[in-house]
């Protein structure tokens, strides 16, 4: 029914009735006031007065029920008003039309009470009955009009019409004031009820979607509410788990004790507590994280009652934590140990308070001829050999130390302990003969080599800094040497490493200024002893060192990628020398690897032909034998593309490396120079 009709659903306390609890109590009340008249009045009342009396007074001891009767169903506006109009108007009516009889016509003896007295008495149970009914107006309104009505009622005709008249006046008023109350006070509780339902709807929503999830246990830390979702999650019905311990939901075992110590802590001291991490007891088994929250419960009279609480489940963010601990310590490509986690390594080791557990080795090694396979193959091939790589480093390394990579074709090697430097030693050459094996990346065979360089802990250093600086100048050092090799450090590297960082600077400044020149050995028939021919030799004469050796600037300009300049000014060099030159003499020029494994290097040959305006026959390219058998698929194809301009090809230093004559008939070359 709506509120608009005058029902009031649903009283939602004390106040909001119109008839105390403790209404039967103005039965004592109104005997013991008729018992006090009679003593004062020294006569028994007349039995009208006692008969309407005892009335009032029973009318009023049977409202030990109108509470009940008024809370138990919702009652419309008139209906509470009858109530209270028998409960409280009729027997204070009743009682004031008695002591209004006794004072008018009195007893049988003809003893009538003083209207003093009377009114008097009346007062008092007024006060009582206004005392009982506090903070209820409407209802002390009645009582006060009900109780004087009833005297005024049999003092005349008069009185009783004037009585009859106020009556209705106050019941209209009585019935209007109250109606309108009800109504606001439905309206009110159904705003309640329906924000509680809201409420209620949102937090089931809530639990649902697995957000989040609520619990109560009772005193003895039994389970006595738990959200329908976490039952299900740990495979038992919320029936099977009330009764039951909380720590079922968990599975603390299968963690460290912190949790298990920080929940046994609460409970047991009954302080509240927050963000306590704990594993579910799931029923399959899986890995799920939860957030618990909870705070003790305590009655009026603060007795415990249990504990109340939440959880939130922290899955997700404790793998998407993890995932990125792991992407900050361990490289995504390989899955090594990146930089950082090398280097914690390393300052753990060095760090450690006992000095004969700070000795340790760090192995540098850097791939031979990487880039290359990046540049003919693509980066996803690079990436693929970079991980076999990884795995060869792993199983050659094995327990004795830690694999990490720095970044590009850079790898370290952490071996903690005093280990002699034989075995230090063996293990590199392990190192560079298992990397150096060929590769199968996307049908293509791929050679590489590695260069090592090592450095000791503390003879080589003591910071990480200083080992690390060290086992890059012994990197150097291997490489240098001619690649393929390991070196220790020594103390000497440090001036062979300021050396080299000059001759770089001062071979870009010979690049740049043309410091380089070309040279050409000529090429002699054996038979005729006549010169067929000439070979560009690329020299650096330098103006403070003199003639550097190729042997030790090339290696530089390879590394530093001033190589392909070089070998792109040497080919258009030579074209030019070759333009001034009869029309019958033919010039060999030396390609480097990484011209060879550039896409660009037929478009420069056509270039450097165009513009010199000579023959392309005239023209030969030098390509060493292991740069061919290091993709031979790619050196068909650069090899054929070249020979269709007119251009021909020869293999230098043949017989050094280790391909086959088998090999000889797939590739198009005009001469093998043994």
């Amino acid at each position: 029914m709506p509120a608009s009709s005058g029902s009031f659903r649903g009283l939602p306390d004390e106040d909001a009735r119109l008839i105390a609890r403790n209404w039967h109590q103005l039965t004592l009340a109104m005997l013991g006031l008729t018992l006090l008249l009679a003593l004062i009045n020294l006569h028994a009342p007349p039995l009208p007065t006692l008969m309407l009396a005892i009335a009032a007074s029973l009318i009023v001891g049977l409202t030990r029920a109108a509470p009940q009767l008024e809370k138990r169903v919702a009652w419309s506006t008139q209906r509470r008003l009858l109530l209270l109009g028998l409960f409280v108007a009729l027997p204070l009516f009743l009682f004031g039309a008695a002591l209004g009889l006794w004072a008018n016509i009195g007893g049988t003896d003809g003893a009538r009470l003083d209207w003093s007295t009377a009114i008097g008495a009346l007062a008092m149970l007024s006060l009582v009955a206004t005392a009982i009914e506090s903070a209820r107006l409407v209802t002390m309104i009645v009582v006060q009009v009900s109780l004087w009505l009833g005297a005024a009622a049999v003092s005349g005709p008069t009185g009783g019409l004037v009585s009859m008249t106020i009556g209705a006046v106050v019941a209209g008023f009585v019935y209007v004031r109250q109606a309108a109350e009800d109504n606001r006070r439905s309206a009110d509780a159904e705003q309640d009820r329906r924000m509680q339902t809201r409420a209620q709807e949102i937090l089931a929503d809530y639990e649902e979607t697995g957000q989040g999830w609520f619990w109560e246990t009772d005193a003895q830390g039994r389970i006595a509410y738990l959200s329908e979702p976490v039952a299900r999650l740990v495979g038992r019905s919320v029936d099977a788990l009330l009764g039951q311990p909380l720590a079922q939901l968990f599975d603390l075992h299968e963690q460290s004790d912190d949790g298990e110590r920080t929940l046994e802590f609460h409970f047991s001291a009954r302080s509240p507590f927050n963000d306590v991490l704990v594993r579910a007891a799931t029923q399959d088994g899986g890995e799920r994280w939860w957030s618990i929250a909870g705070r003790p419960a305590f009655d009026p009279f603060n007795q415990f009652l249990g504990f109340r609480g939440s959880g939130t489940d922290l899955t997700e963010k404790r793998r998407s934590q993890e995932h990125a601990n792991r992407l900050a310590h361990f490289d995504s490509l390989t899955g090594l140990s990146n930089r950082f986690r090398m280097s914690q390594t390393l300052e753990k080791i060095l760090g450690t308070p006992q000095l004969e557990r700070r000795i340790c080795s760090v192995f540098l090694l850097d791939l031979d001829r990487f880039k290359q396979v990046n540049d003919t193959l693509g980066h996803p091939a690079g990436d693929a050999l970079l991980r076999q790589v990884s795995q060869r480093l792993e199983q050659v390394v094995g327990k004795s130390g830690r694999v990490g990579r720095l970044g590009g074709d850079e790898f370290e090697v952490i071996v903690p302990g005093d280990n002699p430097r034989k075995k230090l030693a063996q293990l590199a050459k392990e190192i560079i003969n298992t990397l150096s094996q060929p590769y199968m990346i996307e049908g293509s065979r791929v050679t590489i080599g590695a260069s090592v360089g090592i450095a000791l802990a503390p003879e080589d250093g003591v910071t990480s800094e200083a080992l690390i600086r060290n086992a890059d100048l012994a990197l150097y050092a291997a490489k240098d040497g001619g690649r393929g090799r390991y070196h220790f450090y020594a103390p000497d590297l440090h001036s062979d490493a300021e050396e080299r960082r000059q001759l770089e600077d001062e071979l870009r400044d010979a690049v740049a200024y043309g410091g380089l020149e070309l040279y050409y050995q000529p090429v002699v028939h054996t038979a005729t002893e006549k010169i067929t021919g000439f070979e560009a030799l690329l020299r650096w004469n330098h103006p403070v060192h003199g003639w550097i050796s190729p042997t030790r600037f090339i290696p530089i300009a390879e590394d530093t990628g001033l190589i392909a300049v070089i070998g792109e000014w040497a080919l258009r060099t030579a074209c030019q020398d070759m333009a001034k030159w009869p029309e019958d003499v033919r010039v060999a020029v030396n390609v480097s690897p990484l011209q060879f494994a550039s896409p660009a290097l037929p478009a420069v040959v056509t270039s450097a032909l165009a513009q010199s305006q000579i023959a392309p026959d005239r023209l030969e390219l030098e390509i060493t034998e292991s740069l061919i058998m290091e993709d031979v698929n790619h050196s068909i194809a650069s090899l054929q593309a070249i020979r269709d301009m007119g251009v021909s090809i020869a293999i230098d230093d043949f017989g050094t490396g280790f391909s086959s004559l088998s090999y000889l008939e797939q590739l198009n070359v005009d001469r093998l120079k043994i």
